[in-house]
């Protein structure tokens, strides 16, 4: 087949869970088909991300792009324009004028079997793309994780996100309905947009992960360790991390009192490298590292406590893949076929959370186990080259009768 993928931006470096996800199916997707992304590059960026998209197998069709740094001046004027015009910013951000005329032109040339969106940011329901059917990557149900952020806010914060959330929930029905088909990341976020949002064309796919990359290496840390990854620039993190930090591991440093919380991700703001200066004995805050796994193989126990959010969490998937014991949140754990006291534990609130971290540390053979079930799971046809193939089919359906 011959796909054209428009991606908001490029996926190098592949530092958040929808780069991985994306860079990993385009690659592959391009072994045996033929890819071409169309993609907003800011003339700023380093040119070897555009590069090594190259070398994921495909071709690349840049498009001129100026990206508005968050929370500047004119940040918060770009914001303030689409409260007033009714836009959401995160597709006004990347589906620019250039970004739809190029795809169109691309899409009506009858060079390509489908269109490929991926992600709502470059989502266009109000381009005409000829008689190319047009495929929908759903990596989150928008609407709905602004809803649970608006929950955690207060004030005008909250007032604010429960009015975007309105926005964005009808973007996404304008989208999938344009939409010739639409890929969802889970099963649950599929049964959502079936049932609540009515979209019948939607089918979900796998969970994926890389098991050769995210594979069983190295020794535990001599000292009990707890290990987070996630990017720290996303609030979603920042508050597990606070949960964690405050809520759980006072109780798991009454039962194994030199435990240590390490926190591995890019871009930590100020109050969470503030938990590390507070307790520098107990916490430890890395940012930016070239390579998570050495942190992984290092921690006794993953966790994920993460309070709200929507999509696949592949932070777990990677974990488990490392057969690392993993401690997660149900709604960290939504959308994974996770079974509690098997594979892993699905646990919620602070005091239940604390005890599955203190019955793993206090019990090497337990965590042994569990994490050997868990890399039993994720090898149960839960690699790339699954989601890959998954979407193919979509992709095939569509081209051969339509909307499915």
């Amino acid at each position: 087949m011959k796909l054209l993928v428009i991606e908001p931006r490029t996926l190098f470096p592949m530092d958040k869970g929808a780069k991985i996800l994306s860079g990993n199916v385009i690659a592959e997707l391009a072994r045996e088909h033929e890819v071409t992304v169309l993609v907003n590059v800011d003339p700023e960026e380093p040119p070897e991300n555009t590069d090594r998209m190259r070398g994921l197998g495909c071709d690349v069709v840049p498009v001129a792009w100026r990206e508005v740094p968050n929370f500047t001046i004119r940040f918060y004027i770009e914001l303030a324009r689409c409260l007033l015009t009714g836009q959401l910013y995160a597709v006004k951000k990347y589906c620019t004028a250039s970004l739809k005329e190029r795809a169109e032109e691309l899409a009506r040339s009858g060079a390509f079997d489908v269109v490929v969106c991926d992600t709502i940011s470059a989502s266009m329901p109000d381009v005409d793309f000829g008689s190319t059917p047009c495929v929908v990557i759903s990596h989150n149900i928008e609407h709905r994780l602004r809803e649970r952020q608006a929950d955690r806010a207060g004030g005008l914060k909250a007032a604010y996100l429960r009015h975007y959330a309105r926005k964005t929930r009808a973007f996404e029905i304008r989208s999938y309905r344009a939409a010739d088909h639409v890929a969802a990341v889970s099963p649950v976020d599929a049964e959502f947009i079936r049932e609540d949002l009515a979209i019948e064309h939607v089918t979900a796919l796998p969970p994926g992960v890389d098991t050769d990359y995210f594979s069983p290496q190295g020794t535990e840390s001599p000292r009990p360790e707890i290990v987070f990854t996630g990017s720290m620039d996303w609030q979603s993190n920042q508050d597990a991390v606070c949960f964690f930090a405050e809520q759980v591991l006072p109780s798991i440093r009454e039962s194994v009192p030199d435990v240590q919380f390490t926190v591995v991700g890019r871009r930590p703001p100020p109050h969470i490298t503030r938990l590390a200066e507070e307790e520098p004995g107990h916490i430890t805050v890395t940012g930016t590292v070239p390579d998570v796994r050495p942190y992984l193989a290092r921690g006794w126990v993953a966790a994920v406590p993460v309070l709200f959010g929507s999509g696949i969490k592949i932070k777990v998937f990677e974990a488990m893949a490392m057969a690392k014991p993993v401690v997660v949140s149900t709604i960290g754990a939504e959308g994974l076929p996770l079974t509690h006291g098997v594979d892993s534990f699905v646990v919620d609130g602070p005091e239940d959370m604390a005890a599955a971290c203190v019955k793993l540390l206090e019990d090497k053979d337990l965590r042994n186990r569990i994490g050997d079930r868990a890399r039993r799971t994720v090898l149960g046809g839960h690699d790339w080259t699954a989601v890959a193939a998954k979407l193919v089919d979509i992709c095939q359906a569509v081209t051969a009768g339509g909307r499915v």
